[in-house]
């Protein structure tokens, strides 16, 4: 366990970018080099996110049995992360960035 996860009370465990991975104690693997957009480019990475889910995902939870996990934004896949979460006996938090909460029309009245 990384010095500043004992300074915090916490270990992180994390998949994700760079910034998280600074961070993180124990990491998982870059998930923002796989970001899609549009309709078709998602489809195509289909078998990348599955793999990642069933390969890394779960069984981290399983080894490491987190307290919580927090999924942010993505919710194409992190839906799944979340209910394997929830199956596996972890809490969800599940975070939306403001940014991107506000920018759905209606959502936000000036």
């Amino acid at each position: 366990m990384a010095a500043e996860a004992k300074s915090r009370g916490a270990e992180i465990i994390a998949a994700g970018g760079p910034a998280l991975k600074n961070v993180a104690d124990r990491w998982l693997g870059d998930l923002v080099s796989q970001s899609v957009m549009g309709f078709l480019e998602p489809i195509k990475k289909i078998p990348f996110f599955v793999n990642f889910l069933n390969h890394v995902i779960r069984p981290a939870l399983s080894e490491f049995k987190p307290n919580v996990v927090v999924p942010t934004d993505f919710f194409g896949f992190n839906g799944f992360v979340a209910k394997a979460a929830k199956a596996a006996g972890s809490k969800v938090c599940y975070f939306v960035s403001p940014q991107v909460w506000a920018s759905r029309p209606g959502r936000i009245q000036h």
